[in-house]
């Protein structure tokens, strides 16, 4: 059998589900906006990818998310984990809010 890894002291289940949630969603979006492209709807493509890109991007902000959640309320397995899912919100709500703001005429 291979040995298994050692889980971080601050990633709890959480966290794991969290990344297949977002996984998912950015394989969503990925599909999405490839299906969008090959129906030549550049806006909707555009979308897609803001969102996918956003997803991706997020472990830059997942840091500044632990950092001040540590700082306020100390290291800790559900803290951490709701510090990371936080990182992945912050950066949908910005893409969300770059998308729409495209949109309106």
């Amino acid at each position: 059998m291979p040995p298994r890894l050692a889980r971080s002291a601050v990633v709890g289940r959480r966290c794991d589900l969290l990344r297949l949630a977002f996984a998912g969603a950015m394989a969503a979006s990925l599909i999405l906006g490839l299906a969008a492209v090959r129906r030549h709807d550049t806006a909707d493509h555009r979308a897609w990818m803001i969102r996918a890109y956003a997803i991706g991007l997020a472990a830059g902000t997942q840091a500044l998310t632990e950092g001040i959640t540590t700082a306020l309320l100390g290291p800790g397995e559900l803290t951490g984990d709701l510090a990371k899912g936080a990182g992945w919100l912050i950066n949908l709500a910005v893409a969300e809010y770059v998308i729409r703001r495209r949109r309106t005429p």
